[in-house]
């Protein structure tokens, strides 16, 4: 039995992907930095957060969008906010969110005692895939100045048909 303790209804998100899927960079004005995190504001040349959304569809819904921020003073540490999806009802779901914390030097992942139990294992998958997002780019980061976003992904997909 699934725990509901924490769950939140979100309306007009669906739930997550079925099959394998990946996270891409759905967001703008940002180049790649050296460093344990890999990106920068393109204006200020500074760490910042970006927005990723799963590389499914070109455009995403609602909690399907994930913000991942680096620490503030260690830039080895990010975290983000996912919905941990409990069930389908209505026009959304009910979704647990939790805020997982990973190290880049380790690739630990630390889910945060407040995720119920029976939800940790879905967690956990949800946190891999944004620690693939980010090593993903700083191997990236060797041959390119900036990220490929889902913009560039879908403009390209349009000029192949």
């Amino acid at each position: 039995m699934i725990d509901l303790m924490g769950a939140k209804f979100f309306s007009f998100t669906p739930p997550p992907p079925s099959g394998d899927w990946e996270y891409v960079l759905d967001d703008y004005g940002v180049i790649y930095r050296r460093g344990w995190w890999p990106f920068a504001n393109a204006v200020s040349g500074r760490p910042c957060s970006v927005r990723i959304s799963p590389d499914t569809e070109y455009r995403a819904w609602g909690g399907q969008y994930v913000l991942v921020w680096p620490d503030r003073d260690n830039t080895a540490l990010f975290t983000s906010r996912i919905l941990v999806h409990v069930r389908t009802q209505g026009f959304g779901v009910l979704a647990v969110p939790v805020n997982p914390v990973i190290d880049l030097r380790t690739r630990q992942i630390v889910i945060p005692s407040s995720c119920p139990e029976s939800l940790r294992e879905k967690a956990a998958e949800g946190a891999g895939r944004l620690l693939r997002f980010v090593q993903n780019h700083r191997h990236a980061r060797t041959t390119r100045n900036r990220p490929e976003t889902a913009h560039e992904r879908w403009i390209t997909a349009r000029a192949d048909q």
